[in-house]
């Protein structure tokens, strides 16, 4: 059975303000449920994205590991967050301006699973970060947010019925220079094993608030049959 979130009669690039909530700050969304060629589309630009490896979309999800992925042209140098539906298995960066091939680290951020812990990225170095043992469950659907400006950043982890948080103070500006990645974060360096099925991603130019976030959790929810059950 395909796990897909499902928007229907919905077209994104005309109508999009009058579907997926905050939108007046939504720069990136992409959805998998219609196979890698439409999947590649920033839904909000039209943009598509180039491959990295071989990435596949199996039952309504892009597969992704440290070689495999999407690299959108999409940078986001300002105040962000960073949104994905997911199924967990081990660690990955999901989504970001992370690669590992390039030298320094300034001005990469991004969402990351390690372990049983899901953290944020500031300047590849550590922001907030989950502590819940063992709250991860190898290929169970969650919603992972990562939020980020020159105060903090939050994490934030829903499992369909529970939201865990986390947070860091911080003082890094938000100077992104590098390009949002989906997955590929590191095609010739091993660091961070994993791999992960991608089926919806999100991106704003701001920092949403907790009420937001959650407002965004439960309307992913709502449109997807992951959570059922």
């Amino acid at each position: 059975m395909g796990m897909n979130i499902k928007i229907p009669d919905a077209n994104f690039t005309k109508s999009l303000g009058a579907i997926l909530p905050f939108n007046s700050n939504l720069v990136g969304y992409w959805n998998f449920s219609a196979g890698l060629t439409e999947g590649r589309k920033n839904q909000v630009t039209g943009s598509v994205a180039s491959l990295i490896g071989s990435p596949s979309v199996v039952d309504g999800a892009l597969n992704i590991d440290r070689t495999k992925g999407l690299l959108t042209n999409l940078v986001v140098n300002s105040n962000k967050t960073f949104i994905t539906v997911m199924r967990y298995d081990g660690s990955n960066i999901l989504v970001g301006s992370i690669d590992y091939t390039v030298s320094g680290t300034s001005g990469q951020d991004g969402i990351f699973t390690d372990g049983n812990t899901a953290a944020v990225q500031v300047n590849r170095g550590s922001g907030a970060r989950t502590t819940s043992a063992n709250y991860f469950t190898p290929d169970k659907p969650y919603i992972i947010a990562g939020t980020l400006d020159n105060v903090g950043s939050d994490v934030y982890v829903y499992d369909g019925t529970n939201t865990v948080t986390a947070t860091k103070a911080s003082t890094d500006a938000q100077t992104d220079i590098y390009p949002l990645r989906i997955g590929g974060w590191a095609t010739s360096v091993n660091t961070f094993e994993g791999n992960a099925k991608i089926y919806t991603t999100l991106v704003y130019n701001r920092k949403l608030s907790a009420s937001e976030i959650n407002t965004v959790f439960e309307y992913l929810k709502s449109k997807s049959n992951l959570f059922a059950g």
